[in-house]
């Protein structure tokens, strides 16, 4: 178990500083944080999924959460950023003499994509990709 040192920032999320080891972490502590920052537990930091949101950490009272409302936004612009490549990845189905006998699976499948951009969710399940099956 390794300590750290954490800290709100002026976007209302969390810096986690882990000090290297060449100075002790009293001494990184008053030289290199500002006022307010503790040391704490790298144990005491949200775990499993929770670690991949860091950009939604909040510390209160010395305790790192995630704010549910910060990690929905991050997933929804995930969802966004997903539909929207999977749609330029299949741009090409679009173009007339590309000769798809199966036009319509694409219609229908970047349909549901061009939704997801307009709507995103937060639990998105994507659809898979039809196979092109050309004339």
């Amino acid at each position: 178990m390794a300590q750290v040192i954490i800290y709100s920032n002026s976007n209302g999320g969390v810096f986690v500083c882990i000090p290297t080891g060449e100075l002790p972490i009293q001494e990184v502590l008053t030289k290199d944080c500002p006022e307010g920052a503790i040391i704490v537990d790298d144990s005491t930091l949200p775990q499993g999924d929770d670690a991949n949101y860091f950009d939604a950490w909040v510390l209160n009272n010395g305790i790192v959460t995630v704010n549910a409302d910060k990690k929905a936004t991050i997933l929804k612009d995930q969802c966004v950023a997903k539909a929207k490549q999977l749609l330029a990845d299949s741009d090409w189905t679009q173009v007339s003499d590309v000769g798809l006998k199966n036009q319509a699976d694409f219609v229908s499948y970047r349909g549901i994509l061009r939704g997801l951009v307009i709507s995103p969710v937060v639990d998105a399940v994507f659809p898979d990709a039809p196979v092109a099956i050309f004339n």
